[in-house]
């Protein structure tokens, strides 16, 4: 029986065209790219295609576009660039971050660096009011994601840029990184007009191979490691053509596609939503109070039932679905410094399940879906009646 995939925020199936790409990729483009004979400057010239490709999909140029294995390591080249900061400096984030950027925070912080988290609402998004309070002379980086990769909330990014510009009033410039993963190839991204210095982005988020990324950077930074000055040295070593391709097949499909395929998971989330909303025994952590909220990711809780047990149960029924984000499961270092960084209570907390889909993602998957949780909600009932 085959599974039902409901983990897309995770990791997305990878998406046939690009499949093909990165195989034909492999086969045509055995050159290192930075080669000076012929099959390396084919593999040279389809990079810089891809680069160009990728830079015209993202509304930005290609000498922005730096491209590195994920999500994770484009966060940490921007942030440990300023372990080479030798003066104190003044960092504002959200304390609901992903691990690649909470975890490099808290190294600039052991450094001597000064880390200050903004407020947030219920809804699970900053108060942009906290973080003009917060600005000061010594800031010098500010980090905010664009989608949350638990909750779908959709941060107010335009809000909190433009803070910050009007705090600089034409003065020394702050660095603003935002973590774009979980909106990368779902949702469309002007990054010119967004007017941030730095952007991660990741391919198997959005149907591309694994191990592919894109750094988005304004200007060079200081990179801690070194090696043949690939990417402009802000990444070394040989470039992954093969995944590059397949990313940028992706993207493009995406981006082709993006208006079918946002209207169809709007119609899945809707279909949960309305589902959910008429079973006591299921809440909803975070209200949808004016808030923006992604139409492929959900945040569900079913108090008394813990999420790891769910997750059990659901995969026992040929579901996969998540308690969580993949890269911060078993970071028990990020669970010490930041307990329950979306500040919901414990009892909510300990059940929160999250949700995700794509484009391939049915109405009839949804349906199934709702149908074992009301298998689940039977078979526990009496658990979940004794939940205070």
């Amino acid at each position: 029986m085959p599974r039902i995939y409901f983990d897309w925020a995770a990791s997305a199936p990878c998406d046939p065209e690009a499949a093909e790409t990165l195989s034909a990729a492999l086969k045509r483009y055995a050159a290192n790219p930075s080669s000076r004979h012929t099959s390396g400057k084919e593999a040279r010239a389809c990079l810089e295609t891809c680069r160009n490709e990728c830079a015209d999909l993202l509304k930005t140029t290609p000498e922005t576009v730096v491209f590195t294995s994920g999500g994770s390591e484009s966060n940490n080249i921007v942030l440990t660039s300023f372990l080479t900061k030798r003066r104190q400096i003044h960092i504002l984030s959200a304390p609901f971050e992903h691990p690649s950027v909470i975890n490099p925070l808290f190294e600039l912080k052991s450094s001597g660096h000064k880390v200050e988290f903004l407020k947030t609402t219920s809804e699970g998004v900053i108060d942009t009011d906290d973080l003009r309070r917060k600005l000061t002379p010594e800031t010098a980086l500010v980090c905010l994601m664009h989608t949350h990769n638990e909750t779908g909330a959709v941060q107010p990014l335009s809000e909190a840029v433009q803070a910050v510009r009007e705090f600089e009033n034409g003065g020394k410039r702050i660095h603003f990184h935002c973590d774009a993963v979980q909106a990368g190839g779902k949702t469309a991204i002007d990054l010119t007009a967004a007017d941030v210095d730095s952007a991660s982005f990741s391919a198997h988020k959005f149907g591309g191979a694994r191990g592919a990324g894109i750094l988005f950077l304004k200007k060079p930074l200081q990179p801690l490691y070194l090696g043949g000055g690939q990417e402009n040295g802000l990444r070394p070593g040989t470039e992954n053509l093969p995944a590059v391709a397949a990313m940028t097949a992706a993207l493009k499909n995406r981006n082709r596609c993006r208006d079918d395929e946002t209207a169809a998971a709007r119609e899945i989330r809707r279909k949960l939503t309305n589902a959910f909303s008429l079973r006591p025994e299921i809440v909803f952590p975070f209200p949808e109070n004016g808030a923006e909220f992604s139409p492929y990711v959900m945040s569900i809780a079913v108090p008394g039932l813990p999420s790891e047990v769910a997750q059990r149960l659901f995969s026992d029924r040929g579901f996969d679905i998540s308690s969580g984000s993949a890269c911060s499961s078993n970071d028990a270092a990020r669970k010490q410094k930041i307990k329950n960084p979306l500040g919901l209570p414990p009892r909510i907390a300990e059940s929160v399940l999250r949700l995700s889909w794509g484009h391939t993602t049915s109405p009839s998957d949804a349906d199934a879906l709702i149908n074992a949780f009301d298998e689940i909600i039977k078979e526990h009932h009496t658990l979940l009646r004794r939940s205070p």
